[in-house]
């Protein structure tokens, strides 16, 4: 479950084993976010969505071709799961 400190910084809580994170657990993202994987980060600023490459240490405001590209294919891959 996703919860909000009193400061506001967002944390997520697995009921079963009792334990909290402030890292969104991998179960929890969306295709696009699991295609972002560890060399892109997805950041916001000013109600905008921009992409930030950790490896380049470079920010765009367009969605990387390879993050479009992965997530569609975990999406597929999610959907033929589900059957």
């Amino acid at each position: 479950e996703e919860h909000s400190s009193p400061q506001g910084q967002k944390y997520y809580f697995n009921k079963k084993t009792k334990q909290s994170v402030w890292t969104k657990p991998y179960e929890l993202k969306d295709a696009e976010e699991k295609a972002a994987g560890d060399k892109w980060r997805i950041c916001f600023k000013e109600g905008r969505k921009y992409y930030f490459n950790n490896e380049t240490k470079q920010s765009v405001w367009q969605t990387p071709k390879e993050i479009i590209e992965k997530a569609a294919s975990i999406k597929k891959e999610e959907e033929e799961k589900a059957k």
